[in-house]
């Protein structure tokens, strides 16, 4: 029966695809194709326009374990660490503490003209560090994948997409989330090995709380966990829980992700780097032998629009083969040299990964201290590996007291995202190492209500919890606001992403986004996409402005992520039962999504205003048609700000890309003064827009707040048959920076990650399979990889 209705499912699929490529042909509105991409005719600046991202490859992620889906990945970041005697490795250089001058570590007295600059400075070189931030990735990646009953790990280039560098098992549960966090730097909070008492607390000191939070005397309390270590002499990975906590004991789960039987395989890295024969189209360009001049290469792979014309150009580039790091990679992880000598064999390292590993040579004895890659588990542990060395060996284990669906890093300081309402946050020892004696917790909301998303907006921490978004000093971990992001209770928050003044919210199963300022948290704008896909889902922590934004239900908190205080509660939807789940922060505003809603938020990033609402549904329904077989209802799954471009993934696989504005026709009234394009003044005795903090004497200066506006927004003919599962912005290898030229142009690669592939023009053809049970090369999980040209003023 489960059988027959598979297959009754498929055969709608490609009945519904058909529409869909009958309407694309037919469509004659105006719009330009180009690059994959369906285009507006006209645009009101030409900007927007001149770096339409690339299609450059699509591939399976593997064959030989066809029922494996993806579930998260994360940019491998090869900075920070210190040496033996303590000097703090930043860049491929060495430096000591002392070095900065005393003008720019100590501030100046209180209630002073040279306070008040020194606070614009450090608010203003912090937001450069942000923007830098996807620029100091390297362009490895970890893509976490499950089935039944285990999960793996795929590193791959992202600029040598076709063979995985290495692939090895974690645990035996779903893997939520992986992030990447860099290695201790003198930036960083200073240790707080003897001091953690002073950040324990009660709560109930935050006023004006929305009505979605319950329990308000128990909101913003924050207490410390000691753990312990666990004793076993059959497992030689450290484990560490609490006092009360025990492990959790083997479980034999019955869910399966796909119907296909597992394939029977020894060794998983073969079936990543072996592709099956993917598709005999017109897009078969390498039928020729699989060697080219000596380069070993992969054939059972689709290019995409960049190489249609060129044939193997780019592929037949590589010299290396399967299973072998390119030379860009290498040069970042030569500084690791020493500790970088992998025992498990992945190849010979490129040379850009060996030199930047050179500079890690002896540094073992404290492998915590160095980049490491942290992943959070449906079964409620934290794995702990390494990012330069030995990548398949777990270098610590914590049990925690939920599970884990996020994990954010700022300035020393972890922030997990609990399914038990709270958040942990994890502290360095004086060695730069992670702290194996504790970590605190932050209580936003009950034990049955989990916090979503964490985001880092204008210098603290968003916290998506149910519909509301909790601002928390990063600090002192203090509650410094709380603002509902959608009106329903039920409508929990799942992404967040910041850029300039603005954030992009998204909500779970709600298909529009929604903008909100970064400083006063007003609602700037909405934007719906359902009417320009039909589905779509949603989920983050993300930080904001030098805050920490976290998802619970329908709440963000902000969290000061020095002293763990929550600056502030605000609902991002009037549901409680919508759930935030995507925050992303550019400039001065946070795009956020709900769940089960077609609509994105804006908030404001300081003053946590609302300032637009975007839905995407009309846009969707416009472009693929009117059917409703499968495109009835808009889910936000994922959602990305990169180069001023607003990525949204939809739970039918269609992929929008929007170029970001500074104006906006269709703002939320609200009474924040917004700053156009052409009101910017730069030089000496220019003006410079500035936020007050009601609660402090805390002063950020302004950026620009990214509109939405759907008549620029582009859609992508690749897609996933399902939902798309994640964006990642990774520098191209032509990204080298170039220290004389104040101005660079640069290639961001955009990878995207979901259950199988599809080009809308061509619906979905009849593959010849050997069984009517049989997987289709093009339903297994895909990565799509996208080139963007953007220019990076260095200042």
């Amino acid at each position: 029966m489960a059988y027959s209705a598979s297959e009754r499912r498929a055969a709608e699929r490609r009945q519904q695809y058909k529409i869909v490529r009958e309407h694309m042909m037919k469509e004659d509105d105006g719009r330009l194709h180009a690059y994959g991409w369906s285009l507006p005719a006209t645009v009101d600046d030409p900007n927007d326009s001149t770096s339409i991202p690339v299609p450059v490859f699509c591939r399976p992620l593997m064959d030989m374990e066809p029922s494996l889906k993806i579930w998260c990945a994360s940019g491998v970041m090869l900075r920070g660490g210190r040496t033996k005697d303590g000097g703090y490795i930043i860049g491929d250089s060495v430096f000591y503490s002392g070095s900065n001058s005393p003008n720019d570590a100590t501030p100046p007295p209180d209630k002073s003209v040279d306070r008040l600059d020194f606070e614009l400075r450090v608010a203003l070189r912090e937001a450069r560090e942000m923007e830098m931030l996807a620029w100091e990735s390297s362009s490895l990646v970890w893509v976490c994948s499950s089935n039944q009953g285990r999960s793996h790990v795929a590193i791959v280039d992202s600029n040598n997409p076709n063979s995985v560098i290495e692939a090895f098992p974690v645990c035996s549960s779903h893997l939520l989330c992986v992030s990447s966090i860099p290695g201790v730097r003198e930036s960083d909070y200073p240790p707080d090995d003897n001091d953690w008492k002073s950040f324990v607390r009660g709560g109930g000191f935050v006023k004006d709380l929305p009505a979605d939070v319950n329990e308000p005397e128990e909101f913003g309390a924050v207490q410390w966990v000691e753990l312990r270590k666990l004793e076993s002499d059959e497992d030689p990975t450290p484990t560490y829980c609490g006092p009360d906590q025990k492990p959790s004991p083997t479980r034999s789960r019955d869910f399966s992700v796909c119907e296909v039987p597992i394939a029977s395989t020894s060794d998983i890295q073969q079936g990543f780097n072996a592709l099956s024969e993917l598709v005999n189209d017109t897009m078969d360009l390498l039928s020729e032998p699989n060697e080219i001049n000596g380069a070993v290469v992969v054939k059972d792979y689709l290019l995409l629009e960049k190489y249609k014309d060129s044939s193997i150009k780019g592929v037949a580039d590589s010299k290396e083969g399967p299973g072998t790091l390119p030379p860009h990679i290498k040069d970042g992880l030569s500084k690791y040299n020493g500790v970088a000598d992998s025992k498990e064999g992945p190849g010979t390292l490129p040379p850009h990964i060996k030199d930047g590993l050179s500079k890690y040579n002896g540094l073992s004895e404290n492998m915590t201290a160095l980049p490491t890659m942290w992943m959070g588990s449906q079964n409620e542990y934290i794995f702990i590996h390494s990012a330069v060395s030995e990548w398949r060996k777990c270098l610590r284990r914590i049990k925690m007291p939920d599970s884990v669906l996020c994990i954010l890093h700022y300035k020393g300081r972890v922030f997990a995202a609990l399914a038990n309402g709270s958040i942990a946050v994890f502290h360095r020892e004086e060695s730069g190492g992670w702290s194996e004696t504790g970590y605190h917790t932050i209580t936003v909301g009950r034990a049955t209500s989990s916090v979503r998303s964490l985001s880092v907006v204008a210098g603290r921490i968003w916290a998506a919890y149910r519909n509301c978004i909790i601002v928390i000093d990063p600090k002192d971990l203090t509650v410094h606001k709380v603002f509902a992001a959608h009106p329903r209770r039920d409508s929990q928050v799942r992404h967040m992403q910041w850029v300039g003044d603005g954030v992009w919210i998204s909500i779970r199963l709600d298909s529009t986004l929604r903008l909100y300022h970064a400083h006063t948290y007003a609602h700037l704008q909405d934007v719906d996409i359902e009417p320009y896909v039909t589905k779509m889902l949603v989920r983050s922590l993300s930080v904001v402005a030098g805050r920490i934004w976290a998802a619970y239900r329908n709440c963000i908190i902000v969290i000061d992520p020095k002293d763990l205080t929550v600056h502030k509660v605000f609902a991002a939807h009037p549901r409680r039962d919508s759930q935030v789940r995507h925050m992303q922060w550019v400039g001065d505003g946070v795009w956020i999504s709900i769940r089960l809603d077609s609509t994105l938020r804006l908030y404001h990033a300081h003053t946590y205003a609302h300032l637009q609402d975007v839905d995407i549904e009309p846009y969707v329904t416009k472009m693929l048609g009117t059917n409703k077989l499968d495109f009835s209802y808009m889910r936000t799954t994922a959602l990305l700000v990169s180069c001023r471009r607003l990525w949204i993934g939809t739970g039918t696989g269609v992929i929008i890309s929007v170029p970001l504005t500074e104006s906006n026709g269709t703002r939320v009234e609200t009474k924040v003064p917004v700053q156009g394009a052409g009101e910017e003044v730069r030089g000496p005795g220019g003006l410079i827009r500035v936020y007050s903090d009601l609660n402090s004497e805390r002063v950020t200066p302004g950026s620009f707040i990214p509109y939405c506006d759907m008549a620029r927004a582009q859609l992508s003919f690749h897609g996933h048959k399902d939902s798309v599962k994640f964006f990642l912005a990774v520098p191209g290898i032509e990204s080298e920076v170039k220290k004389d030229e104040a101005q660079e142009s640069r290639k961001m690669l955009i990878v995207s990650g979901g259950d199988g592939y599809i080009d809308f023009r061509m619906g979905e053809e009849e593959d010849n399979l050997n069984g009517p049970s049989a997987l289709r090369p093009r339903d297994m999980s895909h990565l799509i990889v996208w080139e963007v040209d953007t220019s990076l003023s260095r200042s």
